[in-house]
């Protein structure tokens, strides 16, 4: 816009006009300037939670499938020591025969599957990758973001 003297009003006597429009503008200016630096704190932090959220998922996957590996692992031994258990009482192999050879390498597969699944096995498993840590870098006090809008509003 132009300022200049007009023939009714001289310029001097519109100054306090024209410099509160200034100051209008440079408060709007401001206030959206604010409200853009909020929005892009929040969508941020947003970004991290579901960072954090992911980092949950993929620990609780890891951990679910080593139980179910101990799960699986217990119920094979399980299985063995019945099948050895029903084997009937007249069986008596030597190392000589197969049935014998067999029977010794199901023992050797029983110790392993103990060894696995045993205390010292859980025990040195829970203390490596981070999976169960004494603080939770992961915990997100606020719980996982919502899915819905892109803006967990």
């Amino acid at each position: 816009k132009t300022w200049g003297d007009g023939k009714i009003q001289r310029i001097e006597r519109l100054l306090p006009d024209i410099v509160a429009g200034i100051e209008l503008v440079l408060e709007f200016i401001r206030v959206r300037r604010e409200e853009r630096e909020d929005r892009e704190r929040k969508w941020q932090e947003l970004q991290r939670r579901r960072k954090l959220a992911h980092a949950r998922k993929e620990r609780e996957e890891k951990r679910l499938a080593h139980l179910q590996h101990i799960i699986d692992l217990r119920r094979e031994a399980r299985d063995i020591r019945d099948w050895l258990a029903n084997l009937p009482p007249e069986t008596n192999p030597t190392e000589e025969s197969d049935l014998g050879r067999m029977i010794t390498w199901v023992g050797r597969r029983i110790a392993e599957i103990d060894r696995q699944t045993g205390i010292k096995a859980a025990q040195s498993f829970a203390g490596t990758n981070d999976l169960f840590p004494q603080v939770d870098e992961l915990h997100d006090p606020e719980g996982d973001p919502s899915p819905g809008s892109g803006w967990g509003y």
